[in-house]
């Protein structure tokens, strides 16, 4: 009868649903990346788009006069493709299957455009590109913070596949 119910558990626990485990979540005032106003506190991977292209607003909350490093690549978004140490701010740990709260999530294995800049005295850092239509690319932020694990104190926003 005990053997019986190790196996009934056993059987339900092996055909349960998964829950799938999203990647690196954007916190406002922290990580969090924007384009054109929306997806804030979103999770990785998640598809933008900007029909036909144009003007698009890609903005990264985090504290005021921090150094942020904006990477475009011309791969989709690529969930955990590098995991990072954790991060001590109140990140959920949401990447690379709830193993860590940071992650690199786009290829960098494809050609790739780094764009830095400070935000502000707000904690923004913004910038405005003129999309041509038809592009696809996956863009993605890295904050200096010094909540990130040393020695590189390096905390990802979440990333976003761009098609226009």
């Amino acid at each position: 009868m005990k053997l019986t119910k190790i196996l009934v558990a056993l059987a339900a626990f092996a055909f349960a649903p998964v829950a799938a485990h999203a990647q690196t979540t954007g916190v406002p005032g922290f990580n969090d990346y924007i384009v054109n106003g929306t997806l804030s506190g979103s999770t990785s991977a998640l598809t933008v788009n900007v029909p036909g292209g144009g003007p698009t607003i890609f903005e990264l909350s985090s504290t005021p006069f921090t150094p942020v490093a904006f990477f475009f690549s011309l791969c989709p978004a690529s969930p955990c493709w590098f995991p990072l140490s954790p991060v001590g701010c109140p990140i959920p740990f949401t990447a690379c299957s709830g193993t860590t709260n940071n992650s690199i999530d786009i290829d960098f294995s494809c050609p790739t455009l780094v764009m830095s800049m400070t935000t502000d005295a707000f904690g923004f850092a913004s910038s405005v590109i003129n999309l041509p239509p038809g592009m696809v690319f996956s863009t993605q932020a890295g904050v200096l913070h010094p909540c990130a694990a040393p020695p590189i104190r390096v905390m990802m926003s979440q990333a976003y596949t761009v098609t226009t």
